[in-house]
């Protein structure tokens, strides 16, 4: 019994790591837009550039509280890249998000946020 519970264990943790590699080519993750507001009016805007060997992209962040617990936010990201022996790909996202938060005492906060997103990208490969 130990001794299947053991190989089944090992075998999943197995295909799980083989199956979770990205390539470098694409991958470049948007920042965590986290806006710690304590009272109304308060923003946030935040413009980010990231790039590797053959990509480039940018993260626009924007957050603005328009109630004493209200937030608003907006975020963009876009990157892409071009290799001449490869092929090509793009990508943008963004999302919108209205949220309620509370400051607490000793800096601790709750946040919540309900988010909608949409997602495009476009690849070409040789």
């Amino acid at each position: 019994m130990k001794t299947t519970s053991l190989l089944i264990i090992v075998f999943c943790l197995v295909a799980i790591t083989l199956n979770t590699s990205c390539t470098h080519y694409y991958y470049q993750p948007s920042a965590n837009n986290v806006p710690l507001f304590k009272e109304k009016n308060e923003a946030r805007i935040q413009i980010q550039s990231s790039g590797g060997n053959y990509l480039a992209g940018f993260d626009v962040q924007t957050a603005y509280a328009v109630g004493n617990h209200t937030g608003l936010q907006l975020n963009f990201f876009h990157t892409g890249d071009k290799e001449q022996d490869y092929g090509f790909g793009t990508g943008n996202y963004i999302e919108g998000a209205v949220g309620y938060f509370k400051p607490f005492h000793n800096n601790r906060f709750l946040l919540v946020c309900i988010k909608r997103a949409k997602k495009e990208k476009n690849s070409s490969f040789k």
